[in-house]
């Protein structure tokens, strides 16, 4: 059976496109992109951020005193502008010779293009998440505000004339590693010299790489079911 460009447009590229943007809605679910970042759906073309790297106006007072003025100590600002990204799906007219034109088999290689995209989507989105993090020591691709590398032990705040850092010693993953990182986390300060404690959600290895093994044995062990669970490591709980 031959397909007219009509009916192929009209039912086979409206079906095989939700298929694609209901599968490209998972890829983008379960990407490490959405599991480090807050990925939200937005109408502006270009949005800017500002942080803050102190806030205070709050103390004691009596009666009698003047309320203390509330004020924000910024940091730089960021804008972030649109960047598009695709992929394009194309059956030549000598592939659809090739099937013979049937509307089974010309389905069928559209299904396979389709997966072909949603793998390559996959990949572009992790390639581009993780490189950030690859490149954070020395890129000059992802710099920070400051004009830094990504990680440096010489941030410059805007508001103050200190500095900052969120190097911490470059070893091998270990436990002591572990008690560094919530140590320089719970000892952070603002800008104003406040206690200002980081949380910290992530220890992000290399797949199958020696540190990934190791982030196994430190922050979870098997069960009887051989499934891995939460455990303690120097009195801190990594889950909890």
């Amino acid at each position: 059976m031959s397909l007219d460009i009509a009916t192929f447009s009209s039912t086979f590229t409206k079906n095989i496109a939700k298929a694609f943007y209901n599968q490209a809605d998972d890829a983008m679910k379960y990407s490490v992109m959405s599991q480090i970042f807050n990925v939200s759906d937005s109408s502006e073309y270009t949005a800017s951020f500002t942080s803050t790297e102190a806030s205070n106006g709050t103390d004691w007072v009596t009666e009698s005193n003047n309320y203390p003025e509330s004020s924000l100590e910024k940091g730089y600002k960021t804008a972030f502008e649109s960047a598009e990204f695709g992929h394009k799906l194309m059956i030549t007219k000598k592939a659809r010779n090739k099937v013979k034109d049937s509307t089974e088999k010309v389905l069928e290689l559209w299904n396979k293009q389709k997966n072909y995209a949603i793998t390559a989507l996959h990949g572009f989105l992790e390639r581009n998440t993780t490189g950030i993090f690859n490149e954070a020591f020395s890129s000059t691709k992802y710099l920070a505000p400051d004009g830094q590398t990504l990680i440096s032990a010489t941030h410059e705040r805007k508001s103050s004339v200190t500095t900052r850092s969120n190097l911490v010693p470059t070893q091998v993953l270990s436990s002591t590693v572990v008690d560094i990182v919530e140590k320089t986390g719970g000892a952070f300060k603002s800008a104003d010299g406040e206690q200002m404690p980081l949380n910290f959600k992530y220890c992000m290895v290399k797949k199958g790489s020696s540190a990934s093994r190791i982030a196994l044995k430190l922050f979870a062990a098997r069960n009887a079911q051989g499934q891995y669970s939460p455990t303690t490591i120097g009195a801190i709980n990594i889950y909890e």
